[in-house]
Parts: C-alpha cells; sequence; structure tokens
C-alpha cells in the first residue's frame, strides 16, 4: 500500500526492509561516541548476515541491494572510529617533539627533506667572518 509520501508502509507500523536499512548519515554518526559507534557496527554486521542468509537462502534479487548497503555502513561506521582514535592521538601528541609518520603532514619527498628556516639561517664561520669583515655598503644618489 502507497502511503501520502510515496512511501510503502505497511499496516503494522514498522517500516519496510529498505527504509529500515537505510544508508548512514555520517554527519548524525560523528556527533556518537566510540562506545556507540561499536555497537552500532555490530548492528550493520548482523543486519548484513541476515540479508546474504536471506538472499542465499530465499533466492531474493532485492536483497543483493541490503547486502551492498550494509557492507558500505559496516565501511562508513569503521572509517568514523578510526577518524576518532587519530584524532584523539593528535590531540595527546600535541606540542610533542616526535610524532608518528602516519600522522605528520603529508608532503613530498622535497618538502619533507628541506631544511628548516632556523638551519637555513646558519653561517658557516667563514661566511660569518666574511660579513663580519666587509659590511654592507651604503649608496647615496646625488639629486
Amino acid at each position: 500500500m502507497v502511503g501520502s509520501g510515496g512511501h510503502d508502509t505497511h499496516i503494522s507500523g514498522t517500516p519496510p526492509a529498505h527504509v529500515q536499512n537505510a544508508r548512514l548519515s555520517t554527519t548524525e554518526a560523528r556527533a556518537k561516541s566510540v562506545a556507540e559507534l561499536q555497537s552500532e557496527l555490530i548492528q550493520y554486521k548482523e543486519a548484513l548476515f541476515k540479508a546474504r542468509v536471506e538472499t542465499h537462502t530465499k533466492g531474493n534479487r532485492s536483497g543483493w541491494h541490503l547486502i551492498r548497503q550494509n557492507r558500505k555502513n559496516v565501511a562508513r561506521v569503521l572509517t568514523l572510529i578510526q577518524e576518532k582514535r587519530v584524532a584523539e592521538v593528535r590531540e595527546a601528541l600535541k606540542g610533542k617533539k616526535d610524532i608518528p609518520k602516519r600522522l605528520r603532514p603529508r608532503l613530498t619527498h622535497a618538502l619533507r627533506m628541506k631544511l628548516t628556516p632556523r638551519q637555513e639561517a646558519l653561517k658557516t664561520k667563514k661566511e660569518a667572518r666574511k660579513v663580519a669583515t666587509y659590511k654592507q655598503r651604503k649608496f647615496a644618489v646625488l639629486a
């Protein structure tokens, strides 16, 4: 039966499968804690397992959509959990001298190997002596 909103509705009031297993909203999921995301991950994995079993036992063609949807949801949740963990580690290591390579800025090889501004400013003994002996000359232009 088609409701006024255009979506399939059932008389019992439970939403159909395609609404129940809708795409995970990452903006809403980012607000959740890691523990909540872990429990959500378990739910999505169970739903994925059920969808796989149902599809192969009943030969349900529409079940492939649910399998794909749940696989993507599992991936999204795992990505969000990893992002949160990396953010925590970044915060813990803020201000420290050495940080893991995975958390360092991803630059080109040349930029990573480049000397620091302080190292570039350093002079050799010979260069320092030369600068001290021969100061920069000042020229005045006659008008």
